[in-house]
C-alpha cells in the first residue's frame, strides 16, 4: 500500500509541477468529498456530495488546484 501511496503522490507533484510552468498556482487542496460516485459500494451521498462510508478507509477523493496566468 505504501508503494502505492508514493506513486500517487508522484503523479500528483508531476500534474502540479507541469501546471505550474505556465500559470501561477494559488491553491493546492484534498477534499474528502466527491462529484461523483466512484466506488458505488464504498461511498454514500451527504449534503450533495458522494463520501466515502464512515468504515471506510480515509482518502481524498478530489483534488483542488486554484491557478492564474501571471501579467506580463
Amino acid at each position: 500500500m505504501i508503494k502505492r501511496k508514493k506513486q500517487w503522490l508522484k503523479i500528483i507533484l508531476k500534474i502540479i509541477a507541469a501546471i505550474g510552468m505556465t500559470v501561477q498556482i494559488d491553491v493546492v487542496d484534498e477534499s474528502q468529498q466527491s462529484s461523483w460516485n466512484i466506488w458505488s459500494d464504498l461511498m454514500e451521498q451527504r449534503s450533495g456530495a458522494y463520501v466515502l462510508k464512515e468504515d471506510s478507509q480515509n482518502l481524498p477523493l478530489q483534488f483542488l488546484l486554484a491557478a492564474h496566468k501571471p501579467e506580463v
